[in-house]
């Protein structure tokens, strides 16, 4: 057993760093996304009462308006690169629910992660969701 962790540890400090690198950070602004949309009556806004790394964070609103036929996206971008076949990306976010939050009969996507699906045959939109985190009751 003895060997075998010796043969480990040997084996770990011989190996290559990591080529790993950080492509994009933020914690929390409105700087540095590659655009900012806000349909309908949302809103994109910084926030200075609430927190998790930091002192700011971004808060995204939306309003439901009756007879509205559009999207209801308030949402930040991120370089409209997509992903490509292994790629390895990792995010991290976190979310808040007001304290008089009123459920509905549906649910409320939070966040999606998009994915460039080329030549799949969706008209001149190649572009689509390939993750969702949402919301539902309960």
């Amino acid at each position: 057993m003895r060997g075998l962790s010796v043969l480990i540890l040997a084996t770990i400090a011989y190996s290559p760093p990591s080529a790993a690198k950080r492509v994009f950070y933020n914690a929390g602004n409105l700087e540095g996304w590659g655009y900012i949309l806000k349909e309908n009556k949302g809103t994109v806004e910084l926030d200075k009462d609430i927190a998790n790394n930091g002192n700011t964070s971004i808060k995204m609103t939306q309003t439901y308006t009756p007879g509205y036929q559009g999207r209801y996206h308030s949402e930040v971008h991120h370089n409209n690169r997509g992903y490509k076949r292994n790629d390895e990306f990792f995010y991290g976010f976190s979310f808040r629910l007001m304290e008089d939050w009123d459920f509905q009969n549906q649910s409320y996507n939070l966040a999606q992660f998009i994915a460039n699906h080329e030549g799949a045959g969706h008209g001149n939109d190649d572009w689509k969701p390939s993750s969702l985190f949402w919301l539902e009751e309960d």
